[in-house]
């Protein structure tokens, strides 16, 4: 009979290798359902994401097309406002504005003749009013 009061007591724990070899066996498997599983879960939302970044590119160049459009018909409004015709029949039937006489324009080459101050003197005269018969 042995004596278990006598016998030493070790604490260690026994490790069986076969059980190592499965125990890394089993984390890689572990792993790799992990994994799997990562892509099975993560796969749909990026699918769906990508849907929904299409639906957005979709209205953007919806929107562009819009606003490509509008831009162009501002153009045209533009161009027709600042036409030189236009512009001169609005000032000749809206403003009451007529073509100004030669004795009215002094040209830039011909200033430098003038002295400064007879160019002041004219600049400052009381501006001559055209009478009814020579608006028309």
């Amino acid at each position: 009979m042995k004596d278990y009061h006598r016998q030493r007591i070790c604490n260690r724990i026994t490790v069986n290798p076969a059980a190592q070899i499965r125990l890394g066996e089993t984390c890689r498997y572990l792993m790799l359902a992990a994994a799997m599983a990562a892509l099975v879960i993560t796969y749909p939302w990026v699918h769906s994401e990508i849907i929904a970044l299409g639906y957005q590119i979709q209205e953007l160049k919806r929107e562009n097309a819009v606003l490509r459009e509008q831009r162009q018909a501002l153009l045209l409004e533009q161009a027709a406002y600042t036409s030189p015709q236009r512009i001169d029949q609005y000032a000749r039937n809206q403003l009451g504005l007529i073509p100004a006489s030669s004795a009215q324009v002094i040209f830039i080459q011909d200033a430098e003749v003038f002295p400064a101050q007879q160019i002041l003197a004219e600049s400052q005269a009381p501006p001559r009013v055209p009478s009814k018969e020579t608006r028309q």
